[in-house]
């Protein structure tokens, strides 16, 4: 990444590994220890997966089990704005805000993670990475301490030829690596979002532990051919085999198709004439002629007006209802006459008023 000159890093530490997926290259013995030689395990300009989107992903793409199967690939020297890239990877949509991180993921085997020694990594990075084997960080490369996100800046920019050919080398604990497959993942951090440039390549190879095993001999001399042997002879026939029991009838075939139409048939004679018809019935009555329209009635002589009604009088208002009299005290009874001869009967008593 240029920003100025001073072209400036600070390696971090190597941390402790786990497993990454490559075949062993046996190379020429290359001065390492006695009874060992330099096997590469990753070559520089290898084919890497990688996504460039400008997405958070967390932790989980270190692990050997992540699924990259989406991501492109491409062979390295990754990168851009340096024109010496052999894949170009994306920045984002604006020159002067792109991605501050890109994600690399790869493989390799190893056959016998047990007959490695100290192994070397070679980093080319701009501005800074850190590397994971196997789920485990094993590299930090100009990258602050503490925790690393996917806004983390790189700790200094690069300059001049540490930018795009400057490999950083690194040693390996051979505990870091397993037999089989092993998974390499790498972050590159630019330093400030609108950086020009962006570059990343890596080589790994190890010291492999010699078995001690003698040369092998030379192949002896092939033998001559032996002799044809007699032909043998031929073996009798055969018995036939048994006839096959009757296979199940097949299923009907479609109907065939409907044949032409035949020739018309000849035309019949002509029938004798038709007994005469009997006679037709009685004509019906012949409807009855309209009735003739009444003549126009004479006008009618004009009611003489009716008299006025004469006013009806006026009823007279009922006169007052006289008061009731009041009843009378009953008279006094009379006194009973002495019982002597029949005397004159005694006068009635007047009835009270």
């Amino acid at each position: 990444m240029r920003k100025n000159s001073k072209g400036g890093r600070r390696l971090g530490a190597v941390g402790a590994a786990s497993a990454v997926a490559l075949a062993l290259a046996p190379l020429a013995l290359s001065g390492g220890s006695a009874g060992a030689a330099t096997s590469t395990l990753l070559s520089a300009g290898s084919s890497w997966k990688y996504l460039a989107n400008g997405t958070n992903q967390g932790t989980s793409w270190r692990a050997s089990a992540f699924n990259d199967g989406a991501w492109p690939s491409g062979a390295a020297q990754l990168g851009y704005g340096d024109g010496d890239e052999a894949t170009v990877v994306p920045f984002g949509p604006s020159s002067s805000n792109k991605y501050i991180t890109t994600y690399f993921r790869r493989t390799f085997n190893v056959a016998d993670a047990n007959a490695l020694n100290t192994a070397t990594l070679n980093l080319l990075r701009d501005d800074g990475a850190v590397v994971y084997l196997n789920g485990n960080e094993i590299v930090r490369s100009n990258m602050p301490a503490g925790a690393i996100t996917y806004t983390t800046d790189a700790s200094t920019h690069v300059g001049g030829d540490a930018e795009h050919t400057l490999f950083f080398q690194y040693s390996i604990p051979s505990s870091a690596f397993v037999t089989g497959t092993n998974t390499l993942a790498v972050e590159v951090h630019q330093e400030f979002a609108s950086s020009p440039d962006l570059s990343f390549d890596l080589s790994l190879s190890a010291d492999v532990t010699s078995t001690g095993t003698g040369a092998t001999g030379a192949t002896g001399a092939t033998g001559a051919t032996g002799a044809t042997g007699a032909t043998g002879a031929t073996g009798a026939n055969g018995a036939a085999g048994a006839t096959g029991a009757v296979g199940p009838i097949g299923p009907q075939g479609p109907a065939g198709p409907i044949g032409p139409q035949g020739p018309a048939g000849a035309t019949g004679a002509t029938g004798a004439d038709g007994a005469a018809g009997a006679a037709g019935a009685a004509g019906a009555q012949g409807a009855t002629g309209a009735t003739g329209a009444d003549g126009v009635a004479g006008a009618t002589g004009a009611t003489g007006a009716d008299g006025a009604q004469g006013a009806t009088g006026a009823t007279g208002a009922d006169g007052a209802t006289g008061a009731t009299g009041a009843t009378g005290a009953d008279g006094a009874q009379g006194a009973t006459g002495a019982t002597g001869a029949d005397g004159a009967q005694g006068a009635t008593g007047a009835t009270g008023a």
